[in-house]
């Protein structure tokens, strides 16, 4: 190889490696410029600066994921939720910092009352995570208990409308007929909670009352004896 062929190899090995070498700053200014707006609740500005450190990182070759994770905390901050679902995502695809991005997309699940995609995230944190396993187990047991509530107390409310019917009247037969499909899918969830956290006092009742509602009787008497023995510790 002829000098001039190497000299010109060197000159654009040179220009490429301060062009990577200028991307890096570039990424790394715009992170700490996000991160200060961060510190000052300037969410919006923060989440631009952390958005144009990932597009610059990604030119220079792959995206950077403390920039992901940065934009992930400042959408969420700035309550743009369908953009922390994006950046979250992505930490999950990636491998990165992949639990705490379960444990917020479950929160903004929660707050979107979407119960499948929270119980779906919970329980991926429970089976990938296992250092903070408890911590997605009492999480996923109060997500379970909350959406069986529902459909108990909406059971609940259908029976105690004709309370005072007979129950021979046709109007009871057919309240109680939609009240028990309430406590028969009210019963799924709060199994599923029982199984995680079996001493909640709140769960063993409802669990006892669903019980006894659809004529499981020797659940019901389970329930009713685990309940006398967590109220009396």
């Amino acid at each position: 190889m002829s000098l001039k062929k190497i000299v010109a190899l060197l000159v654009v090995g040179f220009m490429f490696s301060s062009a990577i070498a200028q991307d890096e700053v570039s990424v790394q200014n715009l992170k700490r410029e996000g991160s200060l707006a961060y510190k000052e609740k300037k969410y919006d500005e923060a989440l631009a600066k952390f958005e144009e450190a990932i597009k610059a990182s990604a030119a220079a070759g792959e995206e950077d994921m403390a920039a992901v994770y940065k934009a992930g905390m400042a959408s969420y901050k700035g309550k743009k939720c369908d953009k922390s679902i994006g950046f979250f995502n992505k930490l999950v695809e990636k491998n990165s910092k992949k639990c705490k991005a379960y444990s917020y997309l479950a929160n903004i699940y929660k707050k979107q009352e979407n119960r499948d995609m929270q119980l779906e995230v919970l329980k991926k944190g429970s089976e990938e995570c296992v250092a903070q396993k408890g911590k997605f187990d009492k999480k996923l047991a109060k997500a379970y208990l909350k959406s069986g509530a529902n459909m108990y107390n909406a059971g609940a409310k259908v029976q105690a409308s004709v309370a005072t019917l007979k129950t021979t009247d046709a109007k009871y037969i057919k309240a109680m007929d939609k009240a028990n499909k309430e406590f028969k899918a009210a019963q799924t969830d709060l199994e599923q909670s029982y199984a995680i956290n079996p001493k909640n006092k709140t769960l063993l009742k409802m669990l006892a009352t669903v019980y006894t509602n659809l004529e499981m009787k020797s659940k019901a008497a389970k329930m009713e004896a685990e309940l006398k023995a967590v109220t009396k510790k």
